[in-house]
């Protein structure tokens, strides 16, 4: 097996940095002839681009617009209307309004089964992009959800990175007097998942590998398998490891609260990085698993693909669209598209994993495949995931139980496949 050189970390946010560029819209090619348009996540924008300026170069004949979101229930809405784009932004399984089973099931994604790069998806891939049997979307990359650690902030207070639960209630009571232990941007939904993701990996699904099989055949449920999780969740909120005021952070707030030396702790996925370190490129950032466990040998680390690309059913320039998305595919392409988003390549997902620098004890579970797929992607539903991010902040504002959120999403996942 060959294995390609590891860029530095430093590298990798000097490129990456670029995907925290604004949000908008962008026109890249010049060229007459066909015109595609693009939809994707703002913080994708770098990579996008770098790859579109490329394949314009090899196709000076097909001009590519690529527009942004902050919000990708936009894209879904687009569908809806009748004005869906040629190149859609795709999430993998099934837990949000534009994940790939709920588009195909809908007859909103046309099928690339027979695409020549479709026959070589790697097994760790193919039920994240596939529908029926049937694959609609290309997998570009994977990434985790890390705790990244202010080591200068670690060594004020005299503390090590937490290694398993215990340790990392003990780090908050310790540090709480003189820092915020762990920045957190209780105001926006999406931050919440990232410590609920890693506490529930660690436990439900470090307790029994095939908690998802189980909870699919009705053997398991939230209610018998996440209340630790939540519970522990709690145990933070008390030992004081947010700051008072979490509830009215952004998660950009929480981001510049840990590059900047006032937090200690943050969780979430692996291209918040290059955000980090553009807050502040002096920060000494170190990447770990978030231990959700008093056992640190049953720390998991939550792992799943990227959003990737689909083609639109509703497009009239499908033969263009394709040929893109088989631009996208080359490894080298692929790779080069995975440092420009700060994530790990989806050509290399097979190979030895290539991990931003200070972020041994990451690749250590990676490689010992102590890992567990992003929970909402075996989730049957896109209703789960609004559930889960609503009744958090619910919980933490004391408006629910433990109890009541387990049964909302216990009962949002018998609505089944919808």
């Amino acid at each position: 097996m060959t294995v390609q050189r590891k860029p530095s970390w430093r590298q990798v946010i000097g490129v990456a940095a670029f995907a925290a560029v604004a949000i908008g819209g962008a026109s890249v090619a010049r060229a007459q002839g066909t015109t595609l348009t693009l939809m994707f996540l703002g913080s994708y924008q770098a990579a996008n681009e770098q790859a579109i300026a490329g394949f314009q170069k090899e196709n000076p004949d097909i001009t590519i617009k690529a527009s942004y979101t902050a919000e990708p229930q936009s894209i879904r809405a687009l569908f809806t209307t009748g004005n869906a784009p040629d190149i859609p932004m795709v999430y993998p399984g099934d837990g949000s309004a534009i994940a790939v089973k709920q588009l195909a099931r809908a007859g909103l994604l046309e099928d690339l089964s027979g695409e020549a790069w479709a026959k070589s998806v790697s097994p760790s891939f193919i039920q994240s992009v596939t529908f029926q049997d049937k694959v609609y979307v290309l997998p570009t990359g994977y990434s985790y959800i890390a705790m990244y650690a202010n080591d200068e902030v670690l060594k004020s207070v005299g503390a090590a990175v937490p290694r398993s639960f215990t340790d990392l209630l003990a780090f908050c009571d310790k540090a709480k007097a003189t820092t915020i232990p762990m920045a957190f941007g209780l105001k926006e939904q999406l931050p919440v998942l990232f410590p609920g993701y890693a506490l529930a990996a660690s436990t439900a699904f470090a307790d029994n590998a095939r908690f998802a099989e189980d909870q699919a055949t009705g053997k398991a449920s939230f209610t018998s398998g996440y209340r630790a999780s939540m519970e522990m969740y709690l145990q933070m909120r008390d030992h004081g490891c947010f700051s008072k005021d979490a509830s009215g952070n952004s998660n950009d707030d929480a981001l510049r609260q840990v590059a900047g030396g006032k937090a200690g702790l943050y969780v979430g996925v692996i291209n918040y990085l290059p955000l980090i370190m553009k807050y502040n490129p002096d920060a000494k950032i170190i990447q770990a698993p978030f231990p959700g466990n008093a056992d640190a040998a049953k720390v998991r680390l939550p792992l799943g693909p990227t959003p990737g690309y689909g083609v639109s059913a509703q497009s009239k320039n499908k033969a263009a669209a394709k040929k893109f998305i088989a631009y996208l595919q080359r490894p080298e392409v692929n790779r080069a598209w995975a440092l420009a988003a700060a994530q790990l390549a989806g050509a290399d997902i097979d190979a030895a994993p290539q991990t931003p620098g200070n972020s041994e004890a990451i690749r250590e579970l990676l490689v010992a495949k102590r890992t567990v797929l992003y929970l909402d992607r075996a989730w049957p539903n896109a209703r789960i995931q609004p559930v889960y991010m609503a009744g958090v902040q619910q919980l933490f504002a004391g408006q629910t139980t433990i109890e009541a959120l387990l049964k909302r999403l216990d009962d949002a996942y018998a609505l089944g496949a919808q």
